[in-house]
């Protein structure tokens, strides 16, 4: 990798498998449990006001580092433009893509489905204001982004010693 390493990286740059599969499953998991922690439980964890909402920044924040730390892997192999990579490479690449949109749409069936299925099941309606909303729309957006890389990720071997 171009730039400064990370501790989680080797002296050739790479992150370990081992690293890598608990970020990719912290980016993609991360953001929908710091919603429940921040929108749901928070009231519920409300002992120390505001512990409810520092746990999911907290949890959002731990995320976003590992979305980011993902997006490095492999010089951006995911978001690479064809005239970077190789023939391996961009197969690799493509296959990502495919497996990320089905994955990507039963995140989002499931998502439906939970909100469809949440207040007859918590016996609660769910008040759906814009604000609300918005935060699953940016959710979508960010898992829709870190899902080539999560993949990748995921599947790439270590480089050999």
């Amino acid at each position: 990798m171009v730039g400064r390493r990370t501790r989680f990286e080797r002296v050739d740059g790479e992150i370990p498998r081992r690293i890598r599969r608990p970020m990719a499953i912290l980016a993609i998991a991360g953001y929908p449990l710091a919603l429940i922690v921040g929108l749901v439980l928070a009231p519920k964890l409300d002992v120390i006001p505001g512990l409810g909402a520092v746990l999911g920044l907290a949890i959002l924040a731990v995320t976003m580092f590992a979305m980011y730390q993902l997006y490095r892997f492999r010089s951006q192999m995911a978001q690479a433009p064809d005239d970077r990579l190789d023939e391996r490479q961009r197969q690799i690449r493509d296959r990502a893509y495919v497996d990320s949109y089905r994955w990507f749409v039963l995140i989002t069936l499931l998502t439906l489905v939970a909100l469809s299925l949440g207040p007859t099941l918590l016996d609660a309606p769910i008040t759906l204001t814009f604000e609300v909303a918005n935060w699953f729309i940016v959710g979508i957006v960010l898992i829709s982004i870190a899902l080539p890389s999560a993949v990748v990720a995921w599947r790439e071997p270590d480089l050999e010693d």
